[in-house]
């Protein structure tokens, strides 16, 4: 009898822990959908094949295959092996969800996009030390 006591105290706990996980994920996956959408130009492309909208209820981060085709209303067309998958601000995923934008975390989305940002930072400054020389010469 204890055995089976002890198992299910077990899997109250893990239970509980998985929870607090998925909601703690959830909650950092809202920030980064906020950050991104307050600090990247809407028309800059993000990488693996990513893509936030503004929807009637928030903001949606959604990731497409890189074989999808996207109509206008953004419906998604499954037409590859990839997984695509939605957020949807501040409402409840599933646990799917939450496993594919992980995978996608650990494959190195925020990395690639860093890349980009540290690369555009870069073209911003050679233009402007272009733009800077060139009305200095004018002068």
């Amino acid at each position: 009898m204890n055995n089976i006591t002890d198992s299910v105290a077990r899997l109250h706990r893990a239970g509980s822990e998985h929870s607090k996980s998925a909601e703690k994920l959830r909650e950092a996956a809202d920030n980064l959908i906020m950050w991104i959408k307050q600090n990247i130009p809407q028309n800059m492309a993000l990488p693996k094949s990513c893509r936030i909208i503004v929807t009637p209820n928030g903001y949606e981060f959604i990731h497409y295959d890189d074989d999808v085709s996207r109509n206008r209303s953004f419906s998604h067309q499954y037409n590859g092996s990839g997984e695509i998958f939605s957020l949807l601000r501040g409402e409840k995923a599933s646990r799917k969800e939450l496993l594919l934008f992980s995978q996608l975390i650990a494959d190195g989305f925020l990395e690639e996009l860093s890349t980009l940002l540290e690369k555009e930072a870069g073209m911003f400054s050679d233009t402007t030390a272009e733009i800077e020389k060139f009305v200095a010469s004018k002068s």
